[in-house]
Order: structure tokens, then C-alpha cells, then sequence
């Protein structure tokens, strides 16, 4: 029950804004592990071939984040990683309809995992180590402004009571996002597999027990000429997909809050 009432705060918060006073940290992504520490990889490329949902077929997209000093009483995070299509999201990343429609993909084929079950080697693990663990929520939605994007948005809280430091200048987990291959192939299949994409991590919002709250952005404008890929952004099937800028929407959770009541 305090968990809830926990998770319960931090979804009220995050409506109202949040001040700036410096920058508080970096994000970061990467396929399969953890992007710094790890090295996980900023591109992904897979044949459209299987529907295979082997824990060697799934996906993997590893989310963390590098705190700078001051981060002491953590206890939540809103977060936000955009997908973008330059010709439209296709049916592949389709995980939930439009208002009114259906998705090709809706389902078991996105997960999300905030314990690090599958042991992404970032530098420090931060949620299981609070009595009690987190609790969390996610919600897909597509399209989420113009055609050509798709927003993942989650949130995770632990008893605030129980919150604890974060250490500055390394890269601490934040979640798992397990794309799988549902649908890829055969009757039914979702098209648009084989068709680049790029998927960025922009904005974190943190949590802490001591009210100290604030936003990580970034920004992400990727061309070609600026290759590899800024820590925070990843590519499918082809780093040409990442040559356009990613829009982040500013929304509130008003619109989503009852998926976790």
C-alpha cells in the first residue's frame, strides 16, 4: 500500500512543472546493455525473418542514467523515449491504435522490466536495492503528435521512506524495454520491419524524498555527418533513420493516470 501511495505522488507531481536550476545528468540507451558501462550497441539490425521470441531473439533496450552530484533521496522517475518514422510509423511499431483503432502488435510484444532481470551491466543498479522494490507503469501511444512518431512513457517509484543516494559521474539502470517478434512473419504479419527507425531517450523526470525534484532533457538532433549516435539515441535497422529530428511533445500524464489506479 505505500508503494501505491508512492507511485500515486509521483503521477500528481509530475503534472505541475518542474524548475531547472543546472543540468542534474545525462541519459543514455543502448541495445542490449547498458550504453557506457556496458557498451551497448547504438545500432540494431535484424533480418525480418522469425517470430521467434527466444530470450535470444527479443530486442532489448537498456535505459540509465549518469547523476551529477546531488542526487540524494531518489524515489521516482517519469521518463519518455520518443520512436520516429520519417514515412510514418509502420505497422511493426504499432503496439497500440489510434483512438478508436486497433494495432497490429498490441499485446506481449512490448514489455517493460525496471528489476534488470536479464543483468544489463550498468555501473550501478538502483531500484532493487530499496527494500521493497519498485512498482511501475508504461503506456504506448501512437500516433503521438504527427504519423511519423511514437511515444513510450513510463514510471517507477520505491518507497520514498526507503530512498537513497545515487553516485554521481556513473551509469546507473533504469529500465528494459523488450521489443518482441510476434507478427514479424507468416498470417497476420505487421509490415514495416525491415524499415529504419530511430529511437531516442529525451526526458527524465526524478523524483526525491527531500522535494529537491528535477528534469533531465535532451536534445536530439542527429545528421548524418554526426555520426555515432549521441549516448542517448539508438537506431534500427539503420543509422540513416536518425538523420531527422525526434519532436518531444510536452503533455501531462492526465490522459493516462487510470492505467495505474
Amino acid at each position: 500500500m505505500r508503494r501505491t501511495l508512492v507511485l500515486s505522488g509521483a503521477l500528481l507531481m509530475l503534472s505541475a512543472p518542474l524548475g531547472i536550476a543546472q543540468p542534474r545528468g545525462d541519459l543514455t540507451l543502448g541495445w542490449s546493455n547498458c550504453r557506457v558501462s556496458g557498451f551497448g550497441a547504438d545500432a540494431k539490425t535484424f533480418a525480418c525473418n522469425t517470430n521467434s521470441n527466444a530470450p535470444a531473439d527479443v530486442h532489448n533496450l537498456i535505459g540509465a542514467f549518469i547523476a551529477a552530484p546531488g542526487v540524494v533521496a531518489l524515489y521516482g522517475a517519469d521518463m519518455r523515449v520518443d520512436i520516429y518514422q520519417a514515412a510514418g510509423i509502420t505497422s511493426w511499431w504499432q503496439h497500440t491504435g489510434p483512438p478508436g483503432g486497433s494495432a497490429c502488435r498490441s499485446g506481449s510484444n512490448l514489455s517493460l522490466d525496471f528489476t534488470n532481470v536479464l543483468g544489463a551491466a550498468c555501473a550501478n543498479e538502483y531500484w532493487t536495492s530499496i527494500p521493497g522494490g519498485p512498482i511501475s507503469g508504461h503506456s504506448y501511444t501512437w500516433p503521438d503528435g504527427p504519423a511519423s512518431n511514437a511515444s513510450l512513457r513510463m514510471v517507477v517509484a520505491v518507497d520514498n521512506g526507503a530512498a537513497s543516494a545515487v553516485p554521481p559521474g556513473v551509469e546507473t539502470y533504469l529500465f528494459t524495454a523488450q521489443i518482441r517478434n510476434g507478427l514479424t512473419v507468416g498470417a497476420g504479419a505487421c509490415g514495416g520491419c525491415n524499415v529504419p527507425a530511430c529511437i531516442s531517450f529525451n526526458r527524465a523526470e526524478m523524483l526525491q524524498s527531500n522535494g529537491d525534484d528535477f528534469v533531465i532533457t535532451e536534445s536530439f538532433q542527429q545528421g548524418p555527418a554526426q555520426t555515432p549516435l549521441s549516448n542517448n539515441a539508438v537506431a534500427w535497422q539503420a543509422v540513416t533513420g536518425c538523420d531527422m529530428v525526434t519532436p518531444v511533445q510536452n503533455k501531462t500524464w492526465g490522459s493516462i493516470k487510470a492505467l495505474y489506479r
